[in-house]
């Protein structure tokens, strides 16, 4: 399995563009997304629901803004409670306003 690990604040604007990068780089590859968000406010989470709603994904967040490290270590704590094979699954943490480069995965 590959997380993908994404922490998200009011990114609305920009989850279009990614979900269309990560559904071409990743197809075929068995993925989860783990949105981790930061108290978005802009509808960020109900759009990753909506176009994510055919892939393994989670939105995570209590709908308070505690800031980019926290939202990086809930969603690794997640990851770190629902791995199924620790030994093979594999993280990969990404920026959600397109900023991260997937060409060199």
């Amino acid at each position: 399995m590959i997380y993908i690990l994404i922490p998200v604040f009011n990114e609305s604007e920009n989850l279009k563009e990614l979900h269309s990068e990560l559904i071409y780089r990743f197809h075929g590859l068995e993925t989860h997304y783990v949105f981790s968000d930061d108290g978005s406010t802009d509808g960020s989470q109900a759009m990753i629901k909506d176009m994510f709603a055919e892939e393994q994904c989670v939105v995570l967040g209590d709908g308070s803004n505690h800031g980019p490290g926290y939202a990086f270590n809930t969603g690794f704590e997640w990851i770190i409670n629902n791995s199924q094979d620790p030994s093979a699954d594999k993280i990969i943490s990404l920026e959600a306003d397109n900023t991260s480069d997937l060409s060199i995965l």
